[in-house]
């Protein structure tokens, strides 16, 4: 997306917090929209289930002198173990489930266990 659609806004993205931002609009803001969208998606659908979600709080950046790959990886893993241990009730929500890398998701979408299958 680079040179396309360079765009800002700058404001309030949350009208009751008194802090300001300025971010990209136009084909990033309508990829970032696309993917709020298929969170607040399989939030519904694991609640619709009657399943308990759980947020799986992990690093997933490279930031600190990790590497991104791994920490998706100790992600998957950690999701996982959790539903081995608590059993299918649960539904955990693990950021490394919706990663964006070169347009598209990663990890793969067909894993049944997890945002998309279970």
């Amino acid at each position: 997306m680079r040179g396309q659609d360079q765009t800002t806004e700058a404001g309030r993205p949350v009208d009751s917090l008194p802090i300001r931002f300025e971010w990209h609009t136009g084909a990033w803001k309508r990829l970032f929209d696309k993917q709020i969208a298929l969170i607040k998606e399989d939030i519904n659908r694991a609640r619709a289930q009657d399943k308990l979600v759980v947020y799986l709080s992990c690093p997933i950046s490279s930031r600190g002198g990790g590497y991104s790959g791994t920490n998706v990886d100790i992600a998957m893993h950690t999701e996982r173990t959790l539903l081995d241990k608590w059993g299918e009730r649960f539904w955990i929500l693990n950021p490394s489930r919706y990663q964006i890398v070169d347009g598209r998701n990663f990890p793969s979408k067909s894993d049944s266990r997890g945002a998309r299958g279970g």
